[in-house]
């Protein structure tokens, strides 16, 4: 038993020591197995996610696919998809690409400058979330390795700057998702209480008139709640992503 103990051990070690798949985002942002990557628009500059998809060794080529393993609250008719060669207007659960083939990835280099994916879709159901999953694995003489890593594109419906509330009170809230500042522009001076998800207050702002920001950049990454109140005790909320 411990000779069959070290043996597993010794194996998957070498799996492990051999990896050489990684993904990142343009900004440099590593996108890690069982990410959930949230977006609150759907236009080409804030909806468009360019990724890298990496081969890490310094010595050995590999072939990768690129697979779409679940499609939730969609039908993946309304979106472009770029996996260099390959560019696509329309997915479905189980397609690979690039279609006309696999990946073919030297050492210490990317399969392109270009691979992107981009949701268009509001929704089937547009009070619920629209999601894609992607699983990127490498190959070895047409087999797959084991070597794997799957993410989640979502498209948050419910996250929507354009609530009739907050214009009634005169706010335009400019950006839901980010990693330090929630950029305002405030017809009145507003109060700002930040909640996470347990309802617990992490932050309070007061703001002027005019163009502002909510500073989170210390808070942990997840979803969170900014409730504003005006000089008349109006209340309205939204939810935002801090990445």
């Amino acid at each position: 038993m411990k000779k069959i103990s070290l043996l597993f051990i010794a194996f998957a070690f070498t799996l492990f020591s051999n990896a050489q798949l990684a993904l990142s985002k343009h900004d440099g942002t590593p996108i890690n197995d069982g990410d959930v990557l949230t977006f609150t628009q759907l236009d080409e500059a804030n909806a468009k996610l360019k990724f890298y998809i990496e081969n890490t060794s310094s010595t050995n080529s590999i072939e990768a696919y690129l697979e779409v393993t679940d499609i939730t609250n969609a039908n993946g008719d309304n979106v472009d998809i770029c996996i260099n060669p390959t560019c696509i207007v329309a997915i479905n659960e189980g397609d690979l690409l690039p279609e006309t083939g696999p990946m073919n990835i030297a050492p210490n280099s990317v399969n392109s400058q270009f691979d992107y994916f981009w949701n268009k879709e509001s929704g089937i159901d547009t009070s619920q979330n629209v999601s894609y999953t992607f699983t990127v694995y490498t190959i070895s003489n047409g087999i797959p390795t084991g070597e794997s890593i799957a993410f989640t594109y979502t498209y948050d419906s419910t996250t929507n700057t354009k609530n009739a509330d907050l214009s009634n009170m005169g706010i335009n809230v400019l950006n839901t998702y980010t990693k330090d500042f929630i950029h305002l522009k405030l017809q009145y001076p507003i109060s700002v209480k930040t909640y996470d998800i347990t309802g617990k207050t992490v932050k309070t702002s007061r703001l002027a008139a005019g163009n502002q920001q909510v500073n989170i950049n210390n808070l942990n990454s997840g979803v969170y709640l900014l409730e504003f109140t005006n000089s008349n005790n109006k209340k309205a909320t939204i939810k935002i992503v801090k990445q």
